[in-house]
């Protein structure tokens, strides 16, 4: 079972002061590029226009503004003499520029996380639905090793799968800036002995010890139920400061990550409903206890 506030990670933290690990290069670079795209319409510039002062084609200034591509200081501040801005939005575009070149905390694990990583960093708040597993952020390390050994198709992969596992509940939900998390599951996923009976006893006693931090709420969606809006999958939502909400929806083929507010709202929805469904965080931590009990 991992320690949540662990002495080492707060001990890593005060040893790297300035560096913020809920900084992440790619919202960096896609915030950068709706400042610059919105400069260049308000001064009345086209995409051709600015590339030619800049020295680059009209496609790739319009990747720029859509975060896909980084542009050179030199670049950019070409750029911003063209829009004629002020000192602090200099600064700030020349800051965003420089978070967007850095390398994010999950550069070593690159290879075995995806998009969703990104917006995780810079997240607010999660909320997550979970029907067949525990949330990835409150699992316990012996558990998310079963889960990927029984999901790669990599053995090799697992290790790294499982510290990259860890390393996102150290930066993310510990520290002194925690994502505020909110976890609803559907009663069937703690009763699937993921591991084993000790490594689910261990993890529900888990789930129990994080659902006292003040910066998460568990709820347990019970098996009376029956139908319900979220059998169609494992779903989370995403709330970013400064950015649109987003909605990640997981489960291969059809894992996808979105924006677009017809599909959110409909997510929101479901999530509202299902919350409304499951018991309050109080009776689900009486309902692990009992499970714990009969494993």
């Amino acid at each position: 079972m991992i320690v949540i506030w662990s002495p080492s990670f707060l001990a890593e933290r005060r040893d790297n002061q300035g560096v913020d690990h809920r900084i992440s290069p790619p919202l960096r670079g896609q915030r950068l590029g709706r400042w610059l795209r919105e400069l260049r319409e308000g001064a009345g510039l086209t995409l051709e226009q600015v590339g030619s002062r800049i020295g680059c084609s009209p496609a790739t200034v319009s990747r720029i503004e859509i975060g896909k591509v980084r542009v050179s200081e030199d670049g950019l501040i070409a750029a911003l003499d063209l829009f004629g801005a002020d000192a602090g939005l200099r600064e700030t575009c020349l800051r965003l520029a420089r978070q967007a070149a850095a390398r994010p905390w999950w550069w070593p694990y690159r290879t075995v996380l995806g998009p969703y990583i990104a917006l995780e960093t810079e997240a607010e708040e999660i909320r997550s639905w979970q029907p067949l597993l525990v949330e990835g952020l409150v699992q316990t390390e012996a558990y998310a090793r079963a889960v990927f050994e029984a999901g790669t198709a990599e053995p090799s992969k697992v290790e790294l799968q499982v510290r990259a596992r860890m390393a996102r509940q150290e930066r993310l939900l510990a520290g002194p800036d925690p994502i505020v998390v909110s976890v609803t599951l559907h009663e069937n996923a703690l009763h699937t002995p993921v591991g084993g009976p000790a490594v689910m006893r261990a993890q529900l006693a888990h789930l129990a010890e994080v659902a006292e931090l003040p910066h998460v709420t568990l709820r347990i969606l019970p098996r009376s139920v029956g139908a319900h809006p979220g059998m169609g999958g494992a779903f989370v939502l995403i709330t970013i400061p400064a950015d649109p909400p987003y909605v990640f929806v997981e489960g291969a083929p059809g894992e996808a990550i979105t924006s677009e507010q017809i599909f959110v709202r409909d997510y929101e929805r479901r999530w509202t409903q299902l919350t409304a469904a499951a018991m309050r965080p109080e009776d689900s931590l009486k309902v692990l206890e009992s499970i714990a009990r009969e494993i």
